[in-house]
């Protein structure tokens, strides 16, 4: 299955900045298999740092329909909350 070791090369190039190389591969690797959820997360994550919050957030709540275990679900939802809060202090809200 290629969606993990995309999700991967998606990790990596995050890490080093490249969030728009990220966020294609995670694409890609949802593209490859829409329940894989650490691909829905990750690109959630690049989102939350690029700023985009609500595109952030219909990944993570995306990520959840498929959680690989609920210690991976607990820390997706607790970064949904954040961006939501971050929304809302940007909106004014």
């Amino acid at each position: 299955d290629y969606a993990p070791a995309m999700t991967n090369i998606g990790w990596e190039k995050q890490t080093k900045g490249d969030l728009d190389g990220a966020i294609e591969d995670y694409t890609r690797a949802i593209e490859m298999d829409p329940k894989f959820s650490r691909a829905w997360a990750g690109r959630g994550l690049a989102f939350i740092q690029k700023g985009n919050l609500k595109k952030a957030i219909e990944d993570m709540e995306e990520s959840l329909k498929f959680p690989a275990d609920k210690k991976e679900a607990a820390a997706v939802s607790s970064k949904i909350k954040m961006a939501r809060r971050l929304l809302k202090q940007f909106l004014g809200k």
